[in-house]
């Protein structure tokens, strides 16, 4: 375990969209998580390797309850391919991040990796659902859900199909608050198989709500954060880089995802994502949406 190492507060854009959800209600909702932290991890490699992994471990006796990851160093030419809670063949409670470089990319850079955890939480379990491209569409998206009563407390997604992919969108979502939406989209003239994993870290409800925040539309790299509201902390996260389930501007091969990350006292105030531009850049207008999953 690496105990939280600090976290960069990102550039906001000077007019933002703010929103959140209505809260989780239940009949009896359950106890708040108690005794929450935050771990780090980050890659053992630090050159120009073209993919870098990288996992943060919670503590014995804690849950993971969601999590980020962070690229630094990648400039506009490395993006995120993975965020996985409870990856296969590492501790269950940790999560798992990996970046790829986009193929051209000499500079040195280094991946980074959060946990959430708290002590233990009733109902906790990690759902997934796979994806395949649809021959023709731009994107793929692959939908996880809760089960039964269960809410979504953190999120997840992932790749597959190799560097010439990227994240574009985690997004915790849903009338009731139960699924997890993950979009992946290839580079500009790529025409190849590929798929997206989504994940659901989901529990009995702890009164938790989603709230977010959408920059203003620009043909520029984006930074954007949104704060849990007062008395409540971070569970969990979710960032859009171009459109998505909900509208926005069009999802394009030049967007990609280069951090969802925390800040704040403890990492656990808020939300803050990174959005770039590959290196042959896009001469529309997009937008970024970030999200947080909050809770006492």
């Amino acid at each position: 375990m690496r105990s939280f190492r600090g976290s960069k507060l990102l550039t906001a854009l000077a007019a933002v969209t703010l929103g959140t959800a209505v809260s989780l209600t239940a009949a009896a909702p359950a106890q708040a998580v108690s005794g929450i932290i935050v771990t780090i991890g980050w890659s053992a490699l630090t050159g120009s390797e073209s993919t870098k992994t990288a996992n943060a471990i919670c503590p014995a006796g804690k849950f993971v309850l969601g999590g980020g990851a962070d690229i630094v160093g990648g400039g506009n030419e490395v993006r995120l391919t993975a965020m996985i809670p409870a990856a296969p063949g590492l501790p269950t409670h940790s999560y798992y991040a990996a970046a790829m470089e986009d193929g051209s990319y000499a500079a040195d850079w280094t991946l980074y990796t959060w946990a959430i955890c708290g002590n233990p939480i009733a109902g906790w379990e990690v759902r997934s659902n796979y994806a395949a491209v649809v021959p023709g569409n731009s994107y793929v998206h692959s939908l996880a859900f809760c089960t039964g009563n269960k809410k979504v407390v953190g999120t997840g997604g992932a790749v597959v199909g190799g560097y010439r992919f990227k994240l574009i969108y985690i997004i915790p979502g849903g009338a009731d608050h139960i699924t997890v939406s993950t979009g992946v989209a290839p580079d500009e003239n790529v025409n190849a198989t590929y798929g997206a994993w989504s994940y659901a870290i989901c529990a009995d409800p702890i009164g938790q709500q989603v709230v977010w925040a959408e920059s203003v539309s620009s043909s520029i790299n984006k930074g954007l954060s949104v704060a849990c509201p007062a008395g409540t902390k971070v569970h969990g996260t979710g960032a859009k880089a171009g459109s998505g389930p909900g509208g926005g501007s069009p999802v394009v091969g030049q967007l990609h995802l280069n951090r969802i990350g925390l800040f704040g006292a403890g990492a656990l105030a808020g939300v803050d994502v990174a959005a770039h531009e590959d290196q042959t850049g896009y001469a529309g207008n997009w937008t970024t949406t970030v999200y947080a999953i909050c809770a006492p």
